[in-house]
């Protein structure tokens, strides 16, 4: 069992891509990256997967998407 309990590790770009894959239009797209974590990034040595991503990226702790998956057009 992990002790530390269960991390996500996707990012906001990465939920953004996952739902414009599945073919949903994203309406409206918030986070705003913590201060906080933004200078923390500065010192913390960051993983593999990360290290390509923009810090802003990763700092953002909350975030909001609406979307909507366009159905067949009517007839």
């Amino acid at each position: 069992m992990n002790t530390q309990g269960f991390q996500n590790r996707l990012r906001h770009s990465d939920y953004r891509a996952l739902l414009e894959a599945a073919g949903f239009r994203i309406l409206r797209a918030e986070g705003t990256p913590d201060p906080q974590c933004l200078a923390d990034l500065g010192t913390l040595p960051l993983a593999r997967r990360s290290r390509d991503k923009p810090a802003e990226d990763l700092a953002i702790l909350t975030l909001l998407f609406v979307a909507i998956k366009p159905g067949p057009a009517a007839a």
